[in-house]
């Protein structure tokens, strides 16, 4: 757990350095992990890219938390903790798998409270992150498979609850998958939280 805390604040640490500089617009935090996550290099690693662009999962998930009056992300937690698709949960950090999952076992990890970005977590929130995140990386070990996972944060000026998306890559997209923009998932998210939870 130490260990993982001490990349987790990596992580906040070089997102708050390179967020500095003024043709960033966001840090891509993520991990690429076996052949289908799309890895390049046989070791475990984690990839950080300042961009100077927003990426358009990103804008996408600003502009529709944009529509709500409050955080929609503090209504699904609220609705995920007392649902069967919750996973883990602590003190300051609860995961689930979501309702809609686009991947087989994919899992969402966020703070109960309303933080915009990785950088303004405290030591006892690093802590309890890092509790669920090895809790998280040792399921995903059992399934043996690739996976990837990525950090969605506020960028400057905006407004979005920070998270972390953990996605196993079991099934291959398809002509379908790929033709209509829609996804088949035969791994429901109460099967999937079922799973983290065993």
């Amino acid at each position: 757990v130490e260990h993982i805390k001490e990349i987790l604040e990596v992580y906040a640490l070089r997102m708050k350095t390179l967020s500095q500089l003024k043709v960033i617009k966001y840090v891509a935090i993520f991990k690429n992990h076996g052949v289908f996550g799309g890895t390049s290099l046989v070791h475990s690693h984690t990839q950080i890219m300042a961009i100077s662009i927003l990426p358009k999962d990103v804008m996408d998930e600003i502009n529709a938390a944009k529509k709500h009056k409050k955080c929609p992300y503090c209504s699904i937690i609220k609705t995920e903790k007392i649902s069967k698709r919750k996973v883990f949960e602590n003190k300051s950090f609860i995961s689930f798998a979501p309702y809609a999952s686009r991947f087989h076992y994919e899992l969402w990890l966020f703070p109960k409270k309303h933080i915009k970005n990785i950088t303004e977590m405290n030591d006892g929130e690093f802590k309890d992150l890092a509790i669920i995140f090895k809790k998280i990386l040792l399921k995903l070990k059992k399934l043996n498979c690739s996976y990837n996972f990525f950090l969605h944060y506020a960028p400057k000026g905006t407004d979005l609850h920070f998270h972390i998306e953990f996605m196993p890559r079991i099934s291959i997209f398809g002509g379908f998958e790929y033709s209509s923009d829609d996804i088949i998932n035969s791994v429901t998210p109460e099967e999937a939280s079922k799973f983290y939870r065993s």
